[in-house]
């Protein structure tokens, strides 16, 4: 297997798309995905937490994925989420991510109750491995899996799961944790950040490889990526200082999927921000306060952007 496979830099963890009937908005998908590769994305990612992954039909899930590799045509690696609660049920997710074009597939330890155990989360990744040549991208999210990774078991997971390239690292403070990381595991991963972006500057400086993030503002963390890879750390400062108040308003994934919805259908690039149920509300103080915070970020100018992403 090709560990070299997974990028650096922002990945861009795509939404899932709906009409206001609630079907899947598949010309919305595919200027999404330009979108996101015209912005400087350096990888794209499906069904994560904040792309509504759990409220899809195993139909939905290979039409969506189907879509993005057409229009990706290979320019960047696909990372596609797998997450099961059952381990042979996610190795079969695995086995057909990478059929349909994935390039590495992205888990969660199972979520069940009680907490598994560590040799049953070992189980859980060896049978992803065992499924499929694909590269491996744990997800350390706590807060969402209500499963805990320490640094040791995460050394554990990466010394017998040869499979496993990298690691998602979202169990807050994530800086400290990317740095045991770095001083612990045996062999180099791609550490990458989430959960919006947070603390993505200080990730990089403790030495994490990139992040993943939603689409919608992905320029900027772009500019912040190209800036520090050059040894701009000012720069890549300024850039991050921009995000804070859209990052500190969007915590939490279904508000993050919203405001991500919300600024891409307001850049044409989807028709509508529906969410799949169950889904908080969003009320007009809410849809205010954003819309003002998201009119606030300056983009960089460098980047390309056309009027309409939609399809004709």
């Amino acid at each position: 297997m090709d560990h070299q496979v997974l990028p650096r830099g922002p990945v861009a963890m795509l939404v899932t798309p709906f009409l206001d009937s609630g079907a899947l908005d598949l010309p919305g998908l595919v200027d999404q995905t330009e979108f996101a590769i015209r912005l400087g994305a350096t990888g794209l990612a499906l069904f994560g937490l904040a792309g509504e992954g759990f409220k899809l039909s195993e139909a939905e899930r290979e039409s969506l994925l189907e879509t993005v590799v057409a229009v990706n045509a290979g320019r960047l690696p696909v990372i596609t989420a797998v997450d099961h609660a059952g381990s042979l049920a996610a190795a079969a997710r695995a086995e057909r991510a990478m059929a349909l074009g994935s390039a590495a597939v992205m888990a969660m330890p199972p979520m069940v109750s009680p907490e598994p155990s560590p040799d049953a989360i070992l189980h859980h990744f060896r049978a992803l491995e065992a499924a499929t040549a694909a590269p491996i991208v744990v997800q350390d999210a706590p807060a969402a899996s209500n499963v805990r990774l320490p640094v040791d078991l995460l050394r554990r997971l990466t010394d017998e799961v040869p499979a496993i390239a990298g690691i998602k690292v979202e169990a807050p403070p994530t800086p400290p944790k990317v740095v045991a990381l770095r001083k612990q595991l045996d062999r180099e991963l791609i550490l990458y950040g989430g959960r919006g972006g947070i603390a993505h500057l200080t990730e990089l400086l403790a030495g994490a490889d990139g992040t993943m993030v939603g689409p919608a503002y992905i320029d900027v963390f772009t500019a912040i990526w190209r800036a520090f890879a050059t040894g701009d750390t000012a720069s890549a400062r300024r850039h991050f200082t921009t995000l804070l108040p859209a990052i500190a308003f969007a915590e939490g994934n279904d508000l993050y999927a919203r405001t991500q919805k919300m600024m891409l259908r307001d850049e044409g690039v989807i028709s509508s921000d529906l969410m799949r149920n169950p889904t908080g509300a969003m009320d007009t103080v809410m849809r205010e306060e954003w819309s003002r915070i998201a009119a606030a970020i300056p983009r960089p100018t460098s980047t390309p952007r056309a009027p309409s992403y939609r399809s004709s």
